[in-house]
């Protein structure tokens, strides 16, 4: 489809198909701006210090070490009042 057919099937104006290029003309410009500022993000992203590679060993905490860091004097107390589901009686036979 060429770019008379177009116009010619939406049966526009001169000054409608004037107005329509120069939005469409606008958007192109907006996203080729925004495309721009995208990949120059990325760039700038891709090259800082926390990315670099940098021959280390990681450290691993023991079992021991993970349970002094989990602060269990902050955890929250649950009163159950109803222990039927915690103490439950066998089935009688």
């Amino acid at each position: 489809m060429t770019h008379g057919q177009l116009f010619a099937k939406r049966n526009l104006s001169i000054q409608d198909r004037h107005a329509f290029e120069q939005w469409l003309k606008g958007c192109a410009v907006v996203g080729a701006v925004l495309s721009l500022g995208l990949m120059a993000m990325a760039l700038a992203g891709s090259r800082t210090a926390e990315t670099e590679i940098i021959p280390r060993q990681p450290h691993t905490l023991s079992l021991q070490e993970h349970h002094g860091l989990a602060h269990l004097e902050n955890l929250p107390i649950q009163h159950i009042e109803d222990q039927t589901l915690v103490f439950a009686t066998p089935p009688p036979r």
